[in-house]
Formats: structure tokens, C-alpha cells, sequence
């Protein structure tokens, strides 16, 4: 007899699951990211460029540790992020692809539940 996917639970398992991941990332020079809200424009892929204490550089009104992100080969137009606005505003490429990937199989097992 086969059992029935409670599918709602294993979304709910695999999105905490996430979540809790991405609370322990970290940022290095030369990762892609991207924004998804709408502190600089969204679909973009911009590169971490430096790293280094905020308050030495033109990142006026800024304290502590921090980043330099700008589009990749820009080094011109820089925008300065704390530690803690990177992880409100971007996610790692690396992890955009794994949060796709998570979808895919969330959608499939979502599909064989219609049939149970």
C-alpha cells in the first residue's frame, strides 16, 4: 500500500531548513550574488569587489566590517554593505541554483501527491 505524501509538512521542513541555512553565510571577496530587493536594481549579478572596515572608506555613516559590491569589473561605482544588510538584500549564485534546485524537487514531489 503506498502512503500518502504530507507534502505541506515536507514544503514546510525543507523551507526551514533553508531558512536556517542561509542564516550562516558568508560573504568573500569575488562571490556573485544577487539582490533580491530593491536596494540596487534586482536580476543582476554583481561581484564582491573588497572587504574591510567600513569606516576608513567612502562608505560615509557606516561602522564596522563590511562589503564592497559593484558590477563585475566596476570598480568605480561601489555600493557599501554591512555584514548584516548582505544577508538582507543578496544571496549567494551558489545558493540561488541549490534554492532552484529545492523548488524542482518541492514541485515534483507536490506532483506525485495529486495522484495519491
Amino acid at each position: 500500500m503506498k502512503e500518502k505524501i504530507d507534502s505541506e509538512a515536507v514544503i514546510a521542513s525543507l523551507i526551514n531548513e533553508s531558512i536556517e541555512n542561509l542564516k550562516k553565510l558568508k560573504f568573500e571577496m569575488g562571490d556573485i550574488i544577487y539582490c533580491f530587493t530593491e536596494v540596487l536594481p534586482n536580476g543582476r549579478a554583481y561581484k564582491i569587489n573588497g572587504y574591510g572596515d567600513l569606516t576608513w572608506n567612502i562608505a560615509s555613516g557606516k561602522q564596522g566590517l563590511g562589503y564592497a559590491v559593484g558590477l563585475d569589473g566596476d570598480y568605480k561605482n561601489l555600493s557599501y554593505f554591512t555584514e548584516e544588510e548582505m544577508h538582507k538584500h543578496f544571496i549567494l549564485g551558489y545558493d540561488l541554483m541549490r534554492i532552484k534546485l529545492r523548488d524542482d524537487k518541492i514541485n515534483q514531489l507536490l506532483d506525485l501527491d495529486t495522484y495519491n
